[in-house]
């Protein structure tokens, strides 16, 4: 079985060319974003792939992805405009500074 990787952002620029990366060295990448179309090319992109569409701001959806997944590792590529790290999903995970 494969190391699972949850990537917050994952649709984006940085987070599609982190996640082909992944792929490539064999890991089981999901991306959490909230963009619908973004999802839907990157499926057809990367069919191995898997996509969760949410809001990093909504706390309850991100803790029942993270739950439902029980990734390895998270990485968190995504933007919250309208709050901060602490009002979102990332305020109840421990967390290691790299």
């Amino acid at each position: 079985m494969n190391e699972k990787i949850l990537v917050f952002g994952g649709t984006g620029f940085l987070g599609q060319a982190l996640s082909e990366k992944l792929l490539s060295l064999n890991y089981d990448v999901c991306v959490y974003s909230r963009s619908e179309d973004k999802h839907r090319q990157i499926r057809l992109k990367y069919p191995k792939i898997k996509s969760i569409i949410g809001d990093v701001r909504d706390y309850d959806a991100c803790f029942s992805a993270i739950n439902s997944l029980t990734p390895s590792v998270i990485l968190f590529l995504g933007s919250s405009p309208s709050k901060t790290i602490s009002d979102s999903c990332l305020s109840a995970l421990p967390t290691t500074s790299l």
